[in-house]
């Protein structure tokens, strides 16, 4: 039971403690960084997965129209999954030829609706969001602009947790993505990112493999 207990606090400290600190110290000494180019604006999706996002919807609606990007090389894929909600009727009302509406009559999860949104892509690079992820107005150009590096096949932006309401919980969450950045970055430094993150994801098209549906995977990774 001792040899137990230790080996279970050594993993703890290993993967808070142990393993933050080596990689940040290993990106300082071997840092690689990777530099931003200007280039032409490639054509590009982002697809966004919803279920029962009537409260959310038509802000994040808003957000992807007044994202500073052409609108003839933006377009945007929403997915409803057998949404009970008043998410179909908000995607059927919209009349706008960036944003293409799916509606899915069963709900089959995440993965199922980007295999399916992913074919649908016209552009080389989608851009993986979700309903309730507001975007910076500059966030796909700064994405899309790595991709001058034909060498990069995915790129990770950045989430910021806003806690509204002023919870405990949701001060510990942000502490936490906080912490989770600070890692991400360092891994980035070393050409080594481990997961991405589902909120605000890029990564060219003919790299995507569909995702397995018959068990629960985490698409990040």
């Amino acid at each position: 039971m001792a040899f137990l207990f230790w080996t279970c606090l050594g993993l703890i400290l290993y993967t808070y403690l142990i393993y933050p600190f080596l990689v940040n110290l290993l990106a300082a000494l071997f840092q690689r960084k990777t530099p931003v180019v200007e280039i032409d604006f490639p054509p590009v999706s982002m697809v966004i997965p919803a279920y029962n996002e009537e409260e959310v919807l038509e802000e994040k609606i808003n957000n992807c129209l007044a994202i500073d990007y052409p609108e003839e090389q933006i377009k945007f894929l929403f997915g409803s999954d057998g949404s009970s909600d008043g998410t179909n009727r908000i995607l059927q009302s919209i009349d706008n030829p960036q944003i293409r509406p799916f509606l899915f009559s069963d709900r089959e999860g995440k993965s199922s609706v980007l295999n399916k949104l992913v074919p649908e892509v016209e552009g080389s690079i989608v851009i993986l969001s979700d309903a309730n992820s507001i975007y910076h107005p500059e966030s796909i150009k700064r994405l899309v602009s790595y991709f001058a590096d034909p060498s990069i096949g995915g790129v990770c932006g950045r989430l910021d947790l806003v806690n509204i309401s002023g919870n405990p919980g949701g001060k510990g969450e942000g502490l936490y993505w906080r912490f989770e950045n600070s890692i991400k970055k360092a891994e980035s430094s070393l050409h080594s990112v481990i997961s991405s993150n589902g909120a605000i994801f890029a990564i060219r098209k003919d790299l995507f493999d569909p995702l397995p549906t018959k068990y629960i995977q985490n698409d990040a990774f």
